[in-house]
């Protein structure tokens, strides 16, 4: 059984947005202490986690998984007035393992409500569900989401694929195109901050652009800054949009 309550449902709006630019259908997931919508197109991943926290009632009695409708999740979402509550709740059905999930809006101080319904299917065997709390990074660059953003349109006006991001203790270089101009950003001036739990002398994070440009920006509309993370061992590189108490947007590749 999972029972989740916003009582200023306004805040979710736009959360499930970025991930519509990546693909209409995807996984739901719901586990003890965060609640994960994610979107793929062959290797790429994009993620929406929501803390359990950040809900005002958040019930989760075991780990659930289902594929949705992510457009119709979005529409749920985005369809809640500045005055009104979000309740959802989800149930999955025996033999078929169908997930139905009901979304109930409350105008405050009303015992009025409208409900609507949204059926999950079982996810698909094809499907590589990754568990993102296992990932482990080894180094962390931190910049601001305008600085991001302008770095963003910057390749994608040369229809760059995907960015190089070479990283020293003191610089981030983004490379892509030869055609292309290259960006430098230093902690000199204060134009991003580095991190790493071993020395490096360089090493390479890789920003995929293919149907992320504009969940990118999307994604930007809801944070401050933007994390680049690398790992040392088996986890992807991964471009994480941290939104304070809520949660964060992530995008990688799983191959």
């Amino acid at each position: 059984m999972i029972f989740l309550k916003k009582y200023e449902g306004k805040l979710l709006r736009g959360l499930l947005s970025p991930l519509t630019q990546i693909d209409t259908h995807g996984a739901a997931i719901w586990r003890h202490d965060y609640f994960t919508v994610k979107a793929s197109f062959m290797s790429l991943v994009g993620a929406v986690r929501l803390k359990s926290s950040y809900f005002d009632w958040y019930t989760c009695t075991e780990t659930t998984r289902t594929w949705v409708d992510i457009q119709g999740l979005d529409y749920g979402f985005n369809a809640i007035a500045d005055d009104e509550s979000l309740t959802i709740t989800a149930l999955t059905m025996t033999p078929d393992q169908d997930t139905f999930i009901f979304f109930m809006v409350v105008p405050h101080g009303t015992d009025e409500h409208t409900l609507k319904a949204l059926r999950g299917r079982p996810i698909p065997h094809l499907y590589r569900d990754f568990n993102e709390s296992e990932f482990e990074y080894e180094v962390l660059v931190a910049i601001r989401s305008e600085m991001f953003r302008l770095i963003i349109n910057h390749f994608a006006a040369a229809e760059a694929a995907f960015v190089d991001v070479s990283v020293t203790h003191d610089e981030v270089t983004f490379t892509a195109d030869p055609n292309c101009d290259d960006i430098m950003l230093t902690t000199e001036i204060g134009a991003c901050v580095i991190a790493g739990t071993y020395d490096f002398h360089r090493i390479t994070i890789r920003i995929y652009l293919l149907r992320c440009e504009d969940a990118f920006m999307e994604a930007l509309d809801h944070c401050k800054t933007v994390w680049l993370l690398q790992s040392g061992g088996d986890s992807p590189d991964m471009v994480n949009f941290p939104v304070g108490d809520l949660g964060y947007f992530m995008f990688y590749m799983d191959d």
